[in-house]
């Protein structure tokens, strides 16, 4: 349980410096900015409190703030003793402004190329979310002795982007991606 519990919160520190590095000029990869906790950070969370998105049969979902920080977590249930990931959605906002979703999902592909280790893009798209269009990117990466299959959906409305991380163990993308989507397509703006 314990180890569950560390993976969700390194996760959720992944996602904590992939945001605060994904949306600067290029210079705010230095440390002093990562320990900069996001409550300090006026563009995190703008759009919390702003949707809904159900929850698998099965899975749990956790609301939770880390470092200022506030997290959707649906985390699927364990499949046995030996299951030490559970694969799980994540919902993040921040405020983007006038920002277009292109140049969003190009600075954020910069961040993940920088901040995650063995990132590798293995395919992109676009789709609708809640009558939004929407970008998608699919990758790799590895994390201490893991290593992960991502989909990361971003999307934005009313100058807010909503940015929905689909994490599974590496090699298992196919088995999680139907429910990852159907998922997704549940996801509506109150």
């Amino acid at each position: 349980m314990r180890k569950r519990s560390l993976l969700i919160l390194l996760s959720g520190f992944v996602l904590f410096c992939f945001f605060i590095l994904s949306c600067g000029d290029g210079t705010t990869g230095k440390k002093k900015e990562l320990e900069k906790s996001t409550e300090d950070n006026p563009t995190m969370n703008a759009g919390t409190g702003k949707f809904d998105i159900d929850v698998p049969e099965g899975w749990s979902k956790i609301d939770t703030s880390s470092m200022g920080m506030q997290t959707v977590f649906l985390l699927s249930p364990t499949e046995g003793v030996d299951d030490d990931f559970r694969e799980n959605i994540n919902i993040v906002t921040e405020r983007v402004g006038s920002m277009d979703l292109e140049k969003y999902t190009e600075l954020s592909r910069k961040g993940m190329i920088r901040m995650l280790n063995n990132f590798k893009e293995e395919n992109e798209g676009s789709t609708t979310i809640s009558g939004e269009p929407a970008h998608w990117i699919d990758y790799s990466h590895s994390m201490n002795l893991y290593s992960f299959d991502v989909r990361v959906y971003l999307l934005k409305k009313a100058g807010v982007a909503y940015i929905i991380t689909a994490t599974a163990r590496k090699g298992s993308r196919e088995k999680w991606l139907p429910l990852f989507e159907k998922t997704v397509s549940t996801f509506r703006f109150k």
